[in-house]
């Protein structure tokens, strides 16, 4: 699975934040870090699915709890990371952010 794609893409729907992370060359570590908790949370939610489902396949299963995992983190980007116009995000704000996180949910 390509976690740090996916990772990517949406820190790209965030321009001020993806330029910033950019330029202070912390666009890789923080796509990384976002991705290990990507698949940490898209395995808690394959979980939760089989237990709650039992009669989805394995396909439906991955797929659902794939889609679910990334909604999580997009509400964590809108909520975190969505910077006014006139206020940009600072990179530490930003930064301690992340290392603070160790899920979305």
């Amino acid at each position: 699975m390509q976690y740090r794609t996916i990772v990517l893409g949406l820190i790209q729907r965030h321009p001020q934040t993806y330029q910033l992370l950019h330029s202070n060359r912390r666009l890789m570590p923080t796509a990384d870090l976002y991705a290990e908790q990507l698949k940490a949370t898209h395995q808690s939610w394959k979980g939760r699915l089989a237990k709650a489902n039992p009669h989805f396949n394995p396909l439906q299963l991955e797929g659902e709890s794939l889609e679910l995992a990334i909604r999580d983190l997009e509400n964590y980007l809108v909520a975190h990371f969505q910077a006014n116009e006139n206020d940009p995000i600072s990179l530490d704000a930003a930064m301690a952010f992340i290392r603070g996180r160790t899920q979305f949910m």
